[in-house]
């Protein structure tokens, strides 16, 4: 399924799943994307994708198994086959809970401007979550672009407990 369609190689620059920056001008970066059959808006998010230089690998999808099709995007994430990932089904929470699940993956549910630039920033996420049912499509566009061009500034120490490596209890 998607590793079939994603193939097994690395990143352009050897990057992985582990590297949660999806690739500037170094490289296109691969973008597994995948959004629940009731929604619109995979041709919009596609294009924009296309027109930022990123290299779209769609992960099928229906209308009721929005958590399968997070999983799917984040296996693709974390296995590397994919640099980074977005997801879309209702409200993008379920999409969020189970992408998390994945070791390797850091989902937020982004479902406005402010949400998208804090997930970037404060946790380097590589898999995008957004609500078709809450986020019209040019917010949706908006979202997109926040995500593309905000850098991570997370710190060693977050990093560190956000992948369970640290921390107090």
């Amino acid at each position: 399924a998607v590793a079939s369609a994603l193939g097994s190689r690395r990143a352009p620059g050897g990057s992985s799943a582990q590297d949660s920056k999806p690739a500037r001008a170094a490289g296109t970066a691969r973008v597994a994307v995948g959004v629940v059959a009731s929604s619109a808006v995979e041709p919009l998010l596609v294009e924009a994708l296309r027109a930022a230089g990123q290299a779209v690998v769609r992960v099928p999808g229906s209308a009721r198994k929005g958590a399968l099709l997070a999983r799917r995007v984040a296996g693709a994430v974390a296995s590397g086959q994919a640099d980074w990932g977005v997801v879309v089904d209702e409200t993008g929470l379920a999409a969020a809970a189970v992408a998390n699940r994945v070791k390797g993956v850091r989902a937020a549910c982004c479902n406005d401007v402010a949400s998208a630039r804090a997930a970037r920033e404060r946790i380097a996420a590589n898999v995008l979550c957004m609500g078709a049912d809450i986020v019209a499509p040019a917010l949706m566009r908006e979202i997109l672009t926040i995500w593309l061009t905000t850098e991570p500034q997370i710190s060693p120490e977050i990093a560190a407990i956000l992948d369970g490596m640290g921390g107090e209890a």
